[in-house]
């Protein structure tokens, strides 16, 4: 974490409320460019995962540069994503987001930069580990909650 959990955890916090409070007028905004929902969920996630990545990503120095180096993997898992929601066929974006928080957590396990820390938390002190993957699949909430709404595009009335 760049500041420590205790700025870190309020700070995104904060900015999830804020995402939770505006995501209707930024989906209908969206809905209403002529951009493929794709792409347009695509630049909706950019500032988001910039933000994310400057607050837990420290292996690529992305706390040093403006643009972190780890955005274009994210926005080709964020791709990979939106296919598997597609694929599995949930409707509620609130169980496509547990989803890709749950993917999420599996590949920063065994994939991610910090696999070797996190192999070791959960053999040494698994409640530590336990709070860093619930911290991880937060992160990925975050970053993949207003994109995944645009994705699928604003509700109806009968939906």
């Amino acid at each position: 974490m760049a500041f420590g959990p205790v700025i870190d955890v309020p700070l995104m916090s904060a900015a999830f409320v804020l995402v939770i409070k505006w995501k209707d007028r930024v989906v209908d905004f969206v809905a209403k460019t002529r951009l493929p929902r794709i792409l347009s969920a695509l630049l909706v996630s950019v500032p988001l995962l910039i933000f994310e990545e400057h607050i837990n990503c420290g292996a690529y120095w992305c706390t040093k540069v403006w643009v972190p180096p780890t955005l274009w993997f994210l926005l080709i898992l964020e791709l990979v994503f939106f296919g598997i929601v597609r694929l599995v066929k949930i409707k509620a974006v609130v169980w496509q987001t547990v989803l890709c928080s749950f993917l999420g957590m599996l590949l920063e396990f065994f994939l991610g930069s910090a696999r070797a820390g996190l192999h070791q938390l959960a053999k040494e002190h698994m409640l530590v580990f336990l709070l860093l993957m619930v911290w991880v699949g937060f992160s990925y909430t975050f970053a993949y909650y207003l994109p995944l709404l645009i994705f699928n595009g604003p509700q109806k009335a009968g939906d």
